[in-house]
């Protein structure tokens, strides 16, 4: 008997060193409700919860908040954590492929949560679990995985001035 495919929102082709998993940066983005897991950045679980529409590009937020709508409509939506680029980062201006050129700091932004949580790069976990998991410790965990991110100071004060619940 053949195991059901299970289909992620990232890329295949070409091998992620990092994160063991396989995309290609040319293949198109698909729809959110054509796939079962999406690959996820740790670091991103920080970055989630603080969201507030503010991005690189206006295409960045647009995405970023089709992420969130989506999210909503599943809140156990299964992530596969990934060292490497993932569907917030689809239209970044930074991003380089699979990678961008911030890729050393959001690489170690990526390492120090797996760290500090224990969460493993290629585990699948649900997405509201993941992020409520990392919630009760967010400012302690900031000072480890947000060393030097530009939007360090803004996550720090929306995260202190809103309630976790509804950033998720």
């Amino acid at each position: 008997m053949t195991e059901p495919v299970q289909r992620r929102f990232g890329r295949s082709g070409t091998t992620s060193p990092q994160a063991g998993l396989d995309w290609r940066h040319d293949d198109p983005v698909p729809p959110l409700d054509t796939v079962d897991t999406w690959l996820f950045r740790p670091h991103h679980l920080m970055c989630w919860q603080t969201y507030r529409g503010k991005g690189y590009s206006e295409a960045f937020v647009a995405n970023f908040d089709r992420l969130k709508v989506a999210a909503v409509e599943r809140p156990d939506q299964p992530i596969q954590l990934a060292i490497a680029t993932d569907p917030i980062c689809e239209p970044c201006p930074h991003r380089r492929a699979a990678t961008c050129e911030t890729a050393e700091s959001n690489d170690a932004r990526d390492q120090a949560l797996l760290d500090e949580t224990g969460f493993n790069v290629g585990e699948v976990l649900a997405l509201d679990a993941a992020l409520a998991t990392v919630a009760p410790r967010f400012l302690e965990l900031q000072a480890h995985v947000c060393v030097g991110c530009k939007w360090q100071t803004f996550c720090r004060e929306t995260f202190v001035a809103g309630d976790p619940q509804e950033m998720r």
